[in-house]
């Protein structure tokens, strides 16, 4: 095994360890800033208004779009078809 593929072993695990690391102590953190009645409040209250705001700015985004017309007679041209068709077929009876 070469030492490059030993480093690039190593290299996600420590990776991992530091996401795991870092999340817990954000999770230390805002376990004690939540823990604060006041802080309780002024946190839902923001995350109140920032709902309110991204659902006015998502309304408004599905309100400027406009539907795209379907154009009404595609047209397929295709290798095996002729490429004029007679518009009136002449059936001759026996």
């Amino acid at each position: 095994m070469s030492k490059r593929k030993q480093s690039e072993g190593c290299r996600p695990m420590l990776r991992r360890t530091f996401l795991f690391l870092t999340s817990l102590a954000l999770a230390r953190v805002v376990t004690d800033y939540l823990a604060i009645a006041q802080n309780r409040d002024s946190f839902l209250t923001l995350t109140g208004q920032l709902w309110q705001k991204l659902l006015a700015f998502l309304s408004s985004i599905q309100s400027n779009q406009t539907p795209q017309p379907l154009p009404s007679n595609p047209i397929v041209k295709s290798a095996k078809t002729p490429q004029t068709l007679p518009s009136n077929p002449i059936i001759k009876s026996p």
